[in-house]
């Protein structure tokens, strides 16, 4: 039996306040197709219709042009077997055939951080046409709201780019090397966010960041918590970012609390919804 959902343990989050123009929403989401994910999208697209405005991380669309696709290439020159020893490439390369089907050697002048993002693809179900939060884009769009992006595609890629590349591939042998545990660690968030138990998602988080937490997620948090302030005080606004974001002491939902924005917990029931009817 799944547990229960309490009034703590919510992905969506209502924003209001005597200086706002009117009702926003935050809402935490899943770079994910999994179709647990989009269990919640009744109330989710109800509280959306309220909203003139629509702000993912970044504009989604951006993604279409202006991105180069070798933007996360390794030094020219350098392969990804320049980062790892012989022997344990040879077991990673194994190891990634045999659970995930990946060979690494067709990416090898791709920095670590792609084949990690592709080994976690490949370990989720891939139930659905679009991932969450690219399927809310396009829903948002498709009823004409106004889309912003909360941060630009060139910020969120500059901050992927300053991980270095040789912590990149010490944490793609982690991965590898303790391939079970990294595969229930996945299972268990995409459970976590199916019960909007945002607060295990960052804690998942906090300790996947390491010592890269200011970077991946304090700063962030402070820059999206600043940009949605900003959105919601000229128009209302459905914000959408990744759920991991929310929680914690210096988590977005702490900070807006700050700056003077009621917070209150939409409760989310787990409905059967139509995503796949949705463009």
């Amino acid at each position: 039996m799944k547990p229960k959902q309490t009034i703590s343990n919510t992905l969506l989050w209502q924003l209001s306040g005597d200086a706002l123009p009117g009702v926003s929403y935050l809402f935490g989401t899943m770079h994910v197709k999994d179709e647990r994910a989009f269990r919640h999208l009744n109330a989710v697209y109800a509280a959306m219709e309220q909203c003139a405005a629509f702000a993912a991380e970044f504009d989604l669309d951006a993604t279409d042009s202006g991105i180069s696709p070798h933007i996360f290439s390794l030094p020219e020159g350098k392969t990804l077997q320049d980062y790892i020893p012989p022997r344990k490439y040879r077991k990673m390369r194994a190891i990634l055939l045999k659970t995930v089907g990946i060979d690494p050697d067709f990416l090898q002048y791709n920095q670590p951080i792609l084949l990690a993002n592709l080994i976690e693809e490949q370990i989720m179900m891939q139930d659905m046409p679009w991932p969450l939060d690219q399927h809310l884009w396009r829903h948002a769009a498709a009823r004409e709201k106004t889309m912003l992006g909360i941060e630009t595609l060139e910020e969120q890629v500059d901050i992927l780019r300053q991980i270095p590349i040789e912590q990149q591939a010490a944490s793609l042998l982690a991965t590898t090397r303790h391939f079970t545990r990294y595969r229930r660690g996945l299972l268990a968030m995409a459970h976590w966010y199916e019960t909007g138990n945002i607060r295990q998602l960052y804690q998942a988080a906090r300790r996947g960041a390491r010592g890269m937490r200011k970077l991946l997620l304090y700063n962030r948090n402070a820059l999206m918590a600043d940009r949605i302030m900003a959105m919601i005080a000229t128009q209302t606004t459905f914000c959408a970012i990744g759920a991991a974001h929310l929680a914690g002491g210096k988590g977005v939902l702490r900070l807006l609390k700050t700056k003077g924005v009621h917070i209150t917990p939409v409760v989310l029931t787990t409905t059967p919804n139509n995503a796949n009817g949705i463009s």
